[in-house]
C-alpha cells in the first residue's frame, strides 16, 4: 500500500503501480477548496487532481482518505470530497478519519456527532470506511526528495 498526497507522481511510479495487481494506493485529500488546500499544504491542488485521474485511468486500485479537522474542514467538506469522487470517478472508497491532535495543535479532535455527521454525508455518494472499523494491510512509507 502506498499512502500519498498524490502531489507528485512520476510516469515510472505510475507504470509500476499499474503492473502490480496486489498494489493499492491511498490518496489523502485534504480539501477541495483551492485556497484552503494551498494554505494547509503549501502546494496547489491541480496536480493532486490530475494525478488522481491518472491513477484511476491507469487501473491502479485507488482508495481515498480525508481527515475531519474542525476549523479547517468540517462535515460539509467531507461531503464535498465524497461528491467529487462520485461525480468524477463514478464512486470510490473514502476513509474518513478524525483528527487526532498532538500537543500544542491549534485544531481539536472532532466530536462523535461531528464525525457521524461527516460519515453520513459522505455515504450518500461513496462507500465510507473508518479506521474505527479496522482494515488490515501492509504499509510502505516512501518519503519524497528534499528538492521538491
Amino acid at each position: 500500500m502506498l499512502l500519498t498526497n498524490a502531489y507528485r507522481l512520476t510516469g515510472e511510479l505510475l507504470e509500476e503501480l499499474r503492473r502490480c495487481a496486489a498494489c493499492e494506493v491511498v490518496v489523502g485529500i485534504k480539501t477541495l477548496d483551492v485556497e484552503r488546500h494551498r494554505r494547509y499544504t503549501g502546494r496547489p491542488l491541480g496536480p493532486v487532481l490530475r494525478n488522481i485521474s491518472a491513477l484511476v485511468s491507469a487501473g491502479v486500485k485507488t482508495l481515498f482518505e480525508t481527515v475531519l479537522i474542525p476549523g479547517l474542514n468540517g462535515p460539509e467538506d467531507v461531503e464535498r470530497v465524497a461528491k467529487f469522487l462520485r461525480e468524477n470517478l463514478g464512486g470510490a472508497i473514502l476513509i474518513v478519519d478524525p483528527l487526532i491532535p498532538v500537543l500544542g495543535a491549534s485544531w481539536r479532535r472532532p466530536t462523535e456527532d461531528e464525525l457521524r455527521d461527516a460519515i453520513e454525508r459522505a455515504r450518500k455518494y461513496v462507500d465510507v470506511r473508518t479506521h474505527m472499523e479496522g482494515r488490515r494491510s501492509r504499509a510502505v512509507v516512501v518519503y519524497p526528495s528534499h528538492n521538491l
